[in-house]
């Protein structure tokens, strides 16, 4: 969390006109084809995956797939560069210092940040992994944001940015299984992070802007 606050410090609050036109940007007037790329992800999924969810999760799924443009817009919330694929496969650690290398970099977004956080503890680490550490590890990446210049984001509006953003761990598995031709391991990893997401998703509803789980 303190890596990745040093790509979001720096780059809180910065406008299309002054990033990389090259990098999506989520508000832009693009983004709402992601919308349709979700949908077609969820009527694939239900082909593929038809034994491994039940019915009231692909509801879930399409229910999401239908307000994907109002969640990844983000509308009145933070904004800096995201990762957007901030996961565990995609951090090279090292056994002789504290330092994390982040690979994969072509999701390269302008998007709410906490997209990144939201990845990594609703889908990569195990429940009982995330309500052990999750405080803490949120108030680390706090600290860590003001080091990197962000003054005027309290804690409480970091919650709120949080619990919408742990759709992300949805929004990359229903992508990924969707799109990448995936067996073996991969496919595993795919289902997994679905079914941690969804797991998550549910335990946090009561805390939800976004309840994707309420017909």
């Amino acid at each position: 969390v303190k890596n990745i606050a040093g790509l979001h410090g720096p780059s809180w609050g910065i406008t299309p006109d002054r990033a990389d036109p090259r990098i999506f940007d989520s508000r832009g007037p693009d983004a709402i084809i992601m919308q349709s790329h979700m949908q077609m992800a969820c009527k694939i999924n239900v082909d593929r995956w038809a034994g491994e969810f039940d019915r009231e999760t692909f509801d879930a799924f399409f229910r999401f797939a239908d307000r994907y443009d109002e969640w990844q817009r983000a509308e009145g919330r933070a904004r800096s560069i995201v990762h957007v694929d901030h996961r565990l496969d995609n951090l090279l650690f090292f056994e002789d210092r504290e330092e994390v290398v982040v690979v994969d970099w072509q999701t390269l977004q302008l998007s709410l940040p906490l997209r990144d956080i939201g990845q990594l503890f609703a889908a990569c680490i195990s429940a009982e992994m995330r309500r052990e550490h999750e405080q803490r590890l949120l108030h680390l990446y706090h600290e860590a944001l003001a080091r990197n210049g962000v003054t005027d984001y309290g804690f409480d509006r970091l919650l709120d940015d949080y619990h919408w953003s742990l759709l992300q761990g949805l929004h990359g598995g229903l992508l990924g299984i969707a799109t990448i031709p995936v067996e073996g391991r991969g496919k595993e990893l795919f289902l997994t992070k679905i079914r941690r997401s969804v797991a998550t998703l549910k335990e946090y509803r009561d805390r939800m802007p976004m309840d994707i789980f309420a017909a």
